[in-house]
């Protein structure tokens, strides 16, 4: 790990190769993370780590836009579903095909969707608490009249759909989709159960590792058991919850949660926090709103669409964690519901546009032309081992790949935080092959600290940097 501090020997200074492709860290003040990682970051990542890299791009995989956007989900982990107002649909080779309308028009509540095999016969459910659909492929049943399922917190497990509703569970009877009040006293009736040992409704639930979760916003659930006669809801953890049935996801064998607390992965046994760099962002999220926030991953990210800022009612950023690095980016974007394949995450933003979140090196549209993606990075503040020594800078060496197309900028502040006292230092020359370039640097004199910012617009590796320092007294 690089030493936090510049340390300058008698008559000269250098700090060298300094790597920046160490994610974001909000856990600590600016002069306390590590020297690769940044203090604010945007739209960048480590996909050539140690380097630093503007993120991948994305890509707008189909031709129609939501009008009125109420939630994206998957069937078969290949066909994309979604509500458009009152209207269920899927997608169909790029064009949207009506599933059902909805009975109960008029309503702009969230959707939730949720598969069901039944003994052969693969369901795709749609729920917003009043209007409850099933479809087969082929045709529809209706759930909405059936008192058990009014509620959008909805799964599957081992033949039968459960759904959540205040503190109680139902469980349809075996490889039913619609049958909750059958009790014969066999092992193939329905089944119902209240959490006892909490005053919470339940606020989310899950099918993983064998067990359905409940989560409360406070606490963790289990149900154990694989028929009624064997059924018992058991707790597992008090103090870290769920805030709602949009903000989980599994992922290389994990279950992934966000708690008001922070965001945490779930083994089966014990869960661990893992957003400590992040948790600045999530601590600014208005309370009102924590049902907004959505969470899907794909085969190398977590995604985490939150609604950043104590007077912002929609997401308006992306949390993005690496699943091989252990390191959390931030990017813009406003996804207002997030899905998954096995190996791709879809978003859907506020425009109505539905995206693939990783393809490419641009933000790319269905029809037009693509978007390069800006990006920006602030390091830690930059001090000297003693605090009574001040800082000279003479020259920076910056190695870098920026291909043509691509713009970049390093500019300083001689404040420890802040988005706007920057100064500019260099604009780069994109170039066919990886650059070498040294900044002679005379504004950075005789400072307690300072901070350096590299922002651009398309493709870019910076794979290090040398900080060099003229000579200080002792």
């Amino acid at each position: 790990m690089s030493k936090p501090y510049i340390d300058t020997p008698s008559g000269k200074g250098a700090f060298q190769k300094l790597v920046l492709g160490g994610g974001i860290d909000t856990s600590k003040t600016s002069f306390a993370i590590n020297t690769s990682s940044a203090s604010y970051l945007r739209n960048v990542s480590a996909r050539n780590f140690p380097a630093l890299s503007s993120r991948e791009g994305r890509k707008e995989e189909y031709g129609f836009t939501v009008t009125t956007k109420r939630g994206i989900g998957a069937r078969e982990n290949d066909t994309l579903l979604l509500v458009d107002g009152d209207v269920w649909k899927y997608d169909k080779n790029g064009t949207l095909t009506t599933i059902q309308t909805f009975n109960t028009t008029g309503k702009t509540n969230r959707c939730e969707f949720a598969q069901f095999d039944a003994g052969g016969t693969l369901y795709s459910i749609v729920t917003d608490g009043v209007n409850r659909y099933a479809w087969n492929g082929t045709s529809i049943i209706n759930l909405s009249s059936i008192t058990q399922t009014g509620s959008t917190l909805v799964t599957s497990f081992n033949g039968r759909v459960f759904w959540a509703k205040g503190r109680t569970l139902y469980a349809s009877a075996l490889n039913k989709i619609d049958d909750y009040t059958t009790l014969e006293n066999l092992d193939t009736d329905s089944w119902s159960g209240t959490i006892s040992q909490t005053i919470d409704d339940i606020s989310a639930i899950y099918n993983y590792g064998g067990h359905i979760q409940l989560f409360t916003p406070n606490a963790l659930f289990e149900l154990y058991g694989t028929k009624p006669s064997t059924y018992e809801v058991i707790p597992i953890y008090a103090g870290v919850g769920c805030v709602s049935q949009w903000a989980l996801t599994e992922a290389g064998g994990y279950l992934y949660f966000l708690d008001t607390t922070g965001i945490y992965r779930y083994n089966g046994a014990r869960y661990t926090k893992i957003s400590a760099p992040v948790d600045a962002y999530i601590a600014e999220i208005n309370s009102t709103y924590w049902s907004e926030c959505t969470l899907a991953a794909d085969e190398k990210y977590l995604y985490a669409a939150i609604p950043y800022g104590s007077s912002v009612t929609a997401n308006n950023l992306l949390l993005r964690y690496d699943f091989e690095k252990g390191l959390w980016f931030v990017d813009t974007g406003t996804f207002i519901d997030l899905t998954q394949f096995p190996k791709k995450a879809l978003g859907l933003d506020a425009d109505g546009k539905i995206w693939t979140m990783q393809q490419g090196t641009a933000d790319t549209p269905k029809t037009g032309t693509a978007t390069a993606v800006s990006w920006d990075w602030i390091s830690k503040a930059f001090t000297d081992e003693q605090a009574k020594s001040k800082l000279t800078v003479d020259q920076i060496w910056v190695v870098i790949n920026l291909p043509e197309g691509s713009s970049a900028k390093l500019t300083y502040s001689t404040a420890h935080t802040g988005l706007t006292d920057f100064t500019d230092l260099y604009t780069f020359t994109a170039a066919a092959e990886v650059q070498n370039v040294c900044v002679n640097v005379s504004s950075i004199n005789d400072v307690d600290w300072f901070r350096l910012r590299l922002s651009g617009s398309g493709p870019v590796d910076i794979h290090y940097i040398d900080v060099h320092l003229r000579g200080q007294k002792s």
